[in-house]
């Protein structure tokens, strides 16, 4: 290596280094500390000027939250100090009111220093209480409270529920807002009918208790929307609210021919999110309408739900927007060559090689039995082409059962069962 070369190496190296040191500098060369170096004076726009105060023994810069604070972040102040001193990165302060102030602001001379934080206080008591006195909350529905002076530079807080009578427990975190006392809190997880008292507690140590009472009840009893597919023999859990043990629910399957089936939960949520039930080995694979019974009336939405003789039966799940429930009975229409979103079990995915190859089965109603078949596409990418259902122009019109062939690349071969809606091919 030539020397000029070596030369230009090291000086390279030495303004890396120096930058590397620049960027991860958190403060500054505090020269030793000195009380002759003081801050003054802080003005902060939007923020009362009569709520700022600089205790000098402390060394603090005391912000004493207005009534109704502008914002709760302020990044624009300025400094007054004494002779001959400035602030260190004056343009770069930040405080928040709810969190407090992280950074410390130093005063530096040539040969002295201080260093000030930011301290925020909070002149009135917490409180926590209910809007216009509503002391009554619906059991799956996000919880509304009033809270006030809850600002004080220490974060949000949490919220307790207490039941009454088992001293049971479940907790929501409160942050701060600016706009207004009244706060929509998330959905308790683990209440039940009754009544509770409900308290806030700061990490600041302030604590609340609501001077009431607030009863929970039951509202009206859901089910989240279903989504796969479930062998014979397979555990069922049925996910929402409201759904209560003393209101005996059970879950009723409607096969499209009139065939019902009542199954009884083997297990259900004591705060109403989910039951758990099991698909009898007896019951035939096909479509059916899924729906829940509380005291013996239908009270969730009727949904449709597939049921598979084994993991590799095939099935339909959606053709376009149909076959939301299995009770519907009019025609599916498919237009030839025209592009139909389809969802079949066991999905294909675009990347990958797939372990089946899923053929649609097409037998005619009109003409005697005689059945055609087509290949299932999956033109997928990225999820920009789903999918597709597609029947070729040499099917001929007319009414026909669908059905899905699954071959799978061991030579296994399994047909699902027949749809149970009619498809029209025009």
């Amino acid at each position: 290596m030539k020397l000029s070369a070596y030369y230009r190496q090291i000086s390279v190296c030495t303004i890396l280094v120096s930058l590397l040191a620049t960027c991860t500098r958190r403060q500054p060369d505090v020269p030793p500390a000195d009380d002759g170096v003081r801050l003054l004076g802080v003005t902060i726009p939007g923020f009362p000027s009569e709520n700022i105060s600089i205790d000098q023994v402390k060394k603090e810069i005391v912000l004493t939250v207005p009534d109704s604070p502008s914002s709760l972040t302020f990044e624009k102040m300025s400094f007054q100090t004494s002779a001959g001193s400035s602030v260190w990165q004056e343009d770069h302060k930040r405080v928040d009111l709810c969190i407090g102030g992280a950074e410390l602001v130093y005063v530096l001379s040539e040969t002295k220093s201080n260093a000030y934080k930011f301290v925020v206080k909070q002149p009135r008591p917490l409180a926590i209480g209910f809007i216009d006195n509503q002391t009554k909350a619906t059991i799956g529905q996000s919880l509304a409270v009033r809270i006030d002076n809850t600002t004080d530079g220490k974060g949000g807080g949490v919220v307790l529920l207490t039941r009454t009578d088992t001293g049971e427990q479940d907790s929501l975190r409160v942050g701060c807002q600016v706009d207004g006392n009244q706060y929509i809190l998330e959905t308790p997880q683990r209440v039940r009918p009754g009544e509770y008292i409900v308290a806030l507690q700061k990490k600041s140590g302030r604590t609340a208790t609501a001077p009431q009472k607030l009863t929970f009840q039951k509202g009206t009893p859901s089910v989240n929307e279903l989504w796969g597919a479930l062998t014979v023999g397979q555990s069922l859990t049925l996910a929402g609210s409201n759904l209560f043990a003393d209101d005996a629910p059970e879950v009723l399957l409607r096969r499209s021919s009139g065939e019902t089936t009542r199954i009884k939960p083997t297990s259900i949520s004591p705060y109403g999110w989910s039951l758990t039930t099991a698909l009898p080995a007896t019951i035939q694979p096909g479509y059916y309408d899924i729906a829940v019974l509380f005291q013996g009336k239908t009270m969730s939405t009727k949904q449709r739900i597939v049921v598979l003789r084994d993991e590799l039966q095939p099935a339909v799940g959606r053709i376009n927007n149909e076959l939301t429930t299995a009770s519907e009975t009019k025609p599916i229409v498919l237009v030839r060559g025209q592009h139909n979103f389809a969802t079949i079990w066991p999905q294909l995915y675009s990347w990958g090689e797939s372990r089946v190859k899923l053929d649609i089965k097409l037998t005619s109603i009109d003409n005697s039995g005689q059945s055609t078949r087509f290949l299932f596409s999956n033109q997928s990418y990225n999820g920009d082409y789903p999918p597709a259902l597609n029947v070729p122009a040499t099917v001929q019109s007319g009414r026909y059962i669908l059905s899905v062939v699954a071959t799978y690349t061991d030579g296994t071969v399994s047909e699902s069962e027949p749809l149970e809606r009619i498809v029209e091919v025009r």
